[in-house]
């Protein structure tokens, strides 16, 4: 802050003591919301500094993810003149430097997902900068939002009629979410032995760094909302879980959070009777189909879409009994994980590059680990159905 905005501290920016400015601290990828918190309170508090700062007046503070780079820790900070600069203009001079309209440009209403949505005041105590991430789901970069108490938490809720999720769905997810991180931290071993013959040996280790992360991060999500819960999964692994895998699963919870949303805000599909089972089999669905749009891959292309396809198009949305149409599609994911040993050729990945002879009889790493976390999230949604039965 200092180097931008000291007097004569470069050549592009010159800022007077007291002028209007909006202080922007972006996260560049890898930062987590708490340390982006404390840097923001550190800057605005630097910029409001009488004896050795530049004694700015801040009337916005933007805090988020807006331009970044994978995996790249660290922020950079951007100021922007929003008002005239002390001692310009306060004669009517038409001529004095004047960025009124920037205040409007940046409060204007967006769709955009990683813009901040409580842009349109001036920032108060220190207190402001604390954040947390914006679980409202969107494309795959994060927005922040002050803190919300249990209360505004529960009336956000309240307003997704049926598609909300009692304390009893809450713990079903969670209790599903912890299993399938169980189950790909045990089959760290097998994955990795797979990987070895075939690709570079880490598959296992990376969904098991991922699903560690994912176990970390669980305790701060908000569960009262489908497209939350998919939202945090999606920040989790991008954080985490790193490589193809982690940008595959980022793609896969990002469009199930996005389709989710867009059920919980259309009075349309609530009028219509969407279900909350209707709407997680639609948001995987979705959730798949971004993968295969831009990863590229088909069933039969030995990769995990060979497992996540047939599941996820197994599922009725209507079924009577969500656990008997859990078992039924596991079933299939697991012909489809099988049936990757027989397939001789891989079109993507490292595996397309080995020999068709050598991947004769050996199951594709990214299909087995799918199918394993899978099985963990049916495991968990039957044994809480029978205790309660």
């Amino acid at each position: 802050v200092d180097t931008i905005a000291r007097s004569g501290g470069n050549e592009y920016f010159a800022c007077e003591r007291g002028e209007e400015v909006a202080l922007m601290v972006n996260n560049l990828g890898a930062v987590t919301p708490i340390e982006l918190s404390l840097l923001a309170h550190k800057a605005l508090e630097y910029c409001r500094a009488a004896e050795d700062g530049p004694k700015l007046r801040v009337k916005r503070l933007l805090v988020g993810s807006f331009k970044t780079s994978l995996d790249m820790v660290g922020v950079s900070i951007t100021l922007m003149k929003t008002g005239k600069h002390v001692g310009a203009g306060d004669d009517g001079d038409a001529a004095a430097d004047s960025f009124d309209d920037l205040l409007d440009l940046i409060d204007a209403e967006t769709d955009a997902p990683g813009w901040p949505k409580f842009t349109g005041r001036e920032p108060g105590a220190a207190s402001a900068c604390f954040l947390e991430v914006d679980r409202s789901g969107g494309g795959g970069s994060s927005s922040t939002r002050p803190l919300r108490g249990e209360a505004e938490r529960a009336s956000a809720s309240a307003g997704l009629g049926q598609l909300a999720l009692s304390q009893e769905e809450q713990t079903v997810a969670a209790t599903a979410i912890a299993t399938a991180c169980d189950c790909l931290v045990k089959c760290q071993k097998l994955a990795d032995d797979l990987d070895r013959k075939i690709g570079d040996g880490d598959c296992g280790s990376t969904m098991k760094k991922g699903a560690e992360g994912i176990l970390k991060d669980q305790l701060a999500y908000d569960l009262t909302r489908g497209s939350a819960i998919a939202a945090g999964l999606a920040e989790s692994v991008m954080k985490h879980m790193g490589g193809t895998s982690g940008a595959i699963y980022n793609i896969l919870f990002t469009a199930a959070s996005t389709h989710l949303q867009a059920l919980e805000e259309s009075p349309e599909n609530i009028a219509a009777g969407t279900t909350k089972y209707m709407a997680f089999v639609e948001a995987l669905r979705a959730g798949v189909a971004a993968v295969q749009k831009y990863g590229g891959a088909q069933v039969g292309d030995r990769t995990l879409i060979d497992v996540l396809h047939p599941f996820a198009h197994s599922l009725d949305p209507g079924a009577a009994s969500v656990t008997a149409d859990l078992n039924k599609a596991l079933k299939v994911a697991q012909v489809g994980a099988e049936g990757t040993k027989d397939m001789k050729e891989a079109i993507l990945g490292r595996s397309s590059y080995v020999p068709a002879d050598a991947l004769i009889g050996i199951g594709d790493p990214g299909a087995v680990v799918a199918l394993h976390w899978l099985a963990g999230m049916v495991v968990a949604c039957r044994m809480i159905d029978e205790r309660e039965t």
